[in-house]
């Protein structure tokens, strides 16, 4: 379908981080953003330069949960 298992086992974490943090509107508005810019992150990974604030906003949330987000970045087993 165009997506290699990497690839796709990424976009799930990511986007189940961002749903845990409140999904994209309610994130979008804790950062200051637009939500198409945190819309964005469900496709191409959240960005390194929010990796702190977002994990503030979510208890038990740590810097390495969202580095294993990296796109490209093989799943963990």
């Amino acid at each position: 379908m165009g997506l290699r298992a990497p690839q796709y086992m990424a976009m799930n974490r990511h986007g189940a981080i961002l749903n845990k943090v409140g999904g994209r509107s309610t994130l979008a508005d804790m950062l200051g953003l637009k939500p198409e810019t945190v819309k964005s992150w469900y496709k191409r990974g959240i960005p390194a330069r929010y990796w702190h604030r977002i994990a503030a906003l979510k208890p038990g949330l740590t810097i390495e949960h969202l580095e294993r987000t990296k796109p490209g970045r093989a799943p963990e087993p």
